[in-house]
């Protein structure tokens, strides 16, 4: 159980690599957090299609 939190926790550290592939280099992204919900939630369902 231990391990599978240890991944969820390193997969939730891998959102800014999504943002910045989503979005320019120029762009400062000041998330809000329904900003963060939907990377976070794009992300796992990317995952689930094993997209990623």
């Amino acid at each position: 159980m231990q391990n599978k939190l240890i991944k969820e926790i390193n997969s939730v550290a891998d959102l800014p690599k999504i943002s910045s592939v989503i979005l320019p280099k120029e762009f400062e992204l000041q998330p809000n957090i329904s900003e963060v919900f939907e990377l976070e939630f794009a992300y796992y369902e990317c995952k689930f299609l094993n997209i990623l």
